[in-house]
Parts: C-alpha cells; structure tokens; sequence
C-alpha cells in the first residue's frame, strides 16, 4: 500500500511484475537444482512478498475501480478458491 502511494499504480505494477519473474526464476533454479540451500529459502521468502504485494495491489485497484463496495472482492475470492480447488 505505501509503495502505489509513493510511486503510482503504475510503477508498482512493474515492480510486482519484476518481483514475480525474479521469483519463477529462482523457482526454476531451485527445480534445476534438486536441492535444498540457501536458493531455495530465499525462493519461499520471494514467493511471500510476491503474493502480499499481489494481493495488496489487486485490492488496491478493486477498491478504487468499482462502485459497488463488496460484489468485486466476492467475485475476486470466489475466482481464488475455484482456482485453488477447482483443479
């Protein structure tokens, strides 16, 4: 929240998608290399910071876009829970 509040919506969009690509590359590096070090801890701590800021920027834009104050976060968690228990 205080990064889009500082640097824009826009700029944070480019560093939450900077953030995800550095974390499925090391996520991939962590596949090659089938085996638990210190890329491996810093690959779980990057796809925790990857998912907050996600987060936070997808509210961010569903509080501020939509009129209506709920029907967007109940479209957005129910699309969540199907993507994670529908497969």
């Amino acid at each position: 929240g205080l990064m889009i509040d500082k640097i824009g919506a826009k700029r944070t969009s480019s560093v939450n998608v900077s953030l995800l690509t550095l974390t499925i590359l090391l996520s991939l590096l962590v596949i090659y290399q089938k085996s638990y070090n210190v890329v491996t801890f810093a690959c779980c701590f990057f796809w925790g910071i990857s998912d907050g800021a996600l987060n936070i920027h997808s509210f961010s834009v569903l509080g501020s876009e939509f009129e209506s104050s709920d029907l967007p976060f109940i479209c957005l968690c129910l699309m969540q829970g199907i993507g994670c228990f529908g497969m």
